[in-house]
């Protein structure tokens, strides 16, 4: 045991260039991972590459792998409207993720009432503090009935298209069930991921009502511009009142 601890440890610190690029880029270790850590969940990772009009999610359909763009740019689509973009060091899909995590809690919450045993309750279960069962991620279509005796983990849908926009992207990804199964086995790599991705969601979300409140602003100012046209007979612009001339 102590061998391949040492062994492990070895490997992280001697990483390819390119490993080593992304764990420094993507602040990997402000973020809670250790070199260890990091070697250990990019090792089960696997590469791929997308071109232009991909799409990494599209809404409504099945979603399964947990991916990390390398490079490139996509953006964030929901019925129509866009949202927000990812680039190089974001994560994709890790709503989705959370949620199929979430309903593995689920069952093994029910599995332990079914026994008999009441020692634990996913209500008090936190990701991170202020990101419950009872957020957002879980969605309508995940959501599983924790009072069933027969629950399933079922398919998570995505709820939003996120669709390739540069010319290519270089992926890792992560198949769901084989990362659960990893993770349940490796608690240091659970709880870092864990930190990590929720963080990672916390600033997406901010990102996205930013957008909106700033969106919302921009159509409050047409709505009163559209107002003082209509009381004033016409508008007059800054620069119609400087030369004295009306609009």
């Amino acid at each position: 045991m102590a061998t391949w601890i040492w062994r492990e440890r070895t490997e992280a610190d001697h990483m390819d260039q390119r490993l080593v690029q992304v764990y420094e880029e993507g602040l990997f270790e402000s973020r809670g991972f250790s070199k260890v850590e990091f070697y250990r969940l990019f090792r089960l990772a696997k590469e791929c590459t997308r071109e232009r009009g991909d799409g990494l999610k599209e809404m409504g359909h099945p979603i399964n792998r947990l991916y990390f763009i390398e490079n490139g740019k996509a953006s964030i689509t929901r019925n129509g409207s866009f949202l927000s973009n990812v680039t190089a060091n974001d994560f994709v899909a890790e709503k989705e993720f959370l949620q199929s995590m979430n309903n593995r809690l689920a069952i093994q919450n029910n599995n332990h009432r079914t026994n008999g045993s009441n020692d634990f309750d996913l209500s008090s279960a936190k990701i991170e503090d202020g990101i419950t069962k009872d957020d957002t991620l879980i969605n309508e279509n995940a959501i599983i009935d924790t009072n069933s005796k027969d629950i399933t983990e079922g398919s998570i849908l995505s709820t939003e298209n996120v669709t390739v926009d540069s010319e290519s992207m270089t992926l890792w990804y992560w198949d769901f069930e084989e990362l659960k199964e990893y993770l349940s086995t490796h608690k240091d790599v659970s709880n870092a991921l864990l930190a990590f991705i929720s963080h990672e969601l916390v600033e997406k979300l901010t990102d996205s009502w930013t957008r909106i409140e700033k969106d919302e602003k921009q159509r409050e100012e047409l709505q009163q511009l559209a107002v003082t046209y209509l009381l004033d007979g016409g508008l007059t612009s800054n620069i119609g009142q400087d030369s004295g001339k009306q609009l």
